[in-house]
Order: C-alpha cells, then sequence, then structure tokens
C-alpha cells in the first residue's frame, strides 16, 4: 500500500521528468541550494516531521478532546506520556480502535525519538511495551503493576 506522501513525491517527480527516468537523485532535488540542490519539499520527510509534532501538542494541551481521545486509547498500555518513554513496535500495541492519524503519530515517533533507549547497552530501558521483551509474541504491560 502507497502512503500519500509517497504519491505525492512520485507526481511531482514524474511531472518533473515527464515520465522519463530521473536525471538527477531525489537527494539532489531536495538539497540545500548552496549544495547544488534545489530545495524540493520532500513529502514523505515532511509528513513525518508534522505527525511528530502532534505528539508535543497532546502532551501539552491537557484540556483538548485529542490529548482525551489519546489518553483513552493508550490506556490499555499505560497512559501516554509513559507510552512515548517506551521501547514499543506499534504492530505489537493493542491499536484495534486508534484512528489511523494516531497510530501514524506513535509509528513515526518511535521511529524518530532520540533517546537513551538507544543506548546499546539498554541498562536504561523499561520492561513495559518493549518490543524486545515478548511472552507469547506480546509486548508485556501490567497495569495494576505500573
Amino acid at each position: 500500500m502507497i502512503n500519500l506522501s509517497d504519491k505525492i513525491n512520485s507526481m511531482i517527480f514524474n511531472f518533473i521528468w515527464q515520465g522519463k527516468p530521473s536525471n538527477i537523485k531525489k537527494m539532489t532535488l531536495v538539497g540545500e541550494k548552496s549544495k547544488g540542490g534545489l530545495k524540493m519539499t520532500d513529502f514523505e520527510v515532511m509528513n513525518t516531521a508534522l505527525k511528530i509534532a502532534w505528539i508535543k501538542r497532546i502532551c501539552q494541551n491537557s484540556d483538548s478532546s485529542w490529548r482525551t481521545l489519546t489518553e483513552d486509547f493508550s490506556r490499555e498500555q499505560g497512559d501516554l506520556s509513559f507510552l512515548l518513554n517506551c521501547r514499543y513496535d506499534t504492530k505489537l500495541l493493542n491499536l484495534n480502535n486508534v484512528p489511523p492519524f494516531y497510530h501514524a503519530v506513535l509509528k513515526y515517533w518511535q521511529e524518530n525519538k532520540p533517546t537513551i533507549l538507544d543506548d546499546p547497552h539498554k541498562q536504561n530501558e523499561t520492561i513495559w511495551n518493549n518490543e524486545n521483551l515478548l511472552i507469547n509474541k506480546k509486548m508485556i504491560y501490567l497495569k495494576q503493576w505500573h
């Protein structure tokens, strides 16, 4: 399944090259002008950045409707603030009732967050909602223990 940002990128590059094979790499087109690029927008990068920016909005606005919605669907994995600090795999989270937008926000956050969880020793990692600690191919979270 192709996502919307890939489709937009594809349409733009097809327009530029008139359906012919590209003569310049995509990285050159989206690169800085000072380095020989054309500073075109990479819609995949833009989509990722916009989704990650929602994390701040959700966490800062405690009385907002989107905060209430995200707290409701994240309750099974702990609250949202806790979940954002876990090393989860969105494919293993119980996100059945989560709108696709919020599913993408969680996915992009996990893929791009700067954290000490990337420490190769992993000594500061929580065991809850951890993609590296599975029981019966499911991540562990025990609400009564947290």
